[in-house]
């Protein structure tokens, strides 16, 4: 009787351990569904906020100049590609904490 019982705390432990070891090889992995998908550093995301900037700026003046002569569908591509861009900026600076930033979200989403 003694050893049935020493023997079923001896597989209580076991399987106990063997949990404690799943869990924490869960929480190291890197491809679980809560892990950040990125390592990026401020100046690498300030970095991707200048280019998307410039990206903006770009677009914008595509589609003023489409929209004086060019076709119609050149113009409309430069227009979502300058929306794009403006709500990668504006989730950047929101990253960033800029002040005044609103959220991206808060401006919804055009419905």
């Amino acid at each position: 009787m003694a050893l049935n019982n020493l023997l079923n705390l001896y597989r209580e432990v076991k399987w106990q351990n063997e949990e404690c070891v799943r869990i924490m090889r869960l929480k190291n992995d890197p491809w679980r569904s809560d892990a950040p998908s990125y390592d990026r550093t401020w100046s690498e995301i300030e970095a991707m906020l200048e280019a998307a900037i410039s990206e903006m700026k770009s677009q914008r003046a595509k589609y003023k100049l489409r929209k004086i002569s060019g076709p119609r569908e050149a113009k409309y591509r430069a227009l979502m590609k300058f929306q794009r861009a403006k709500g990668i900026v504006d989730t950047l600076r929101w990253t960033l904490g800029v002040r005044g930033q609103a959220s991206p979200l808060d401006e919804g989403l055009g419905d």
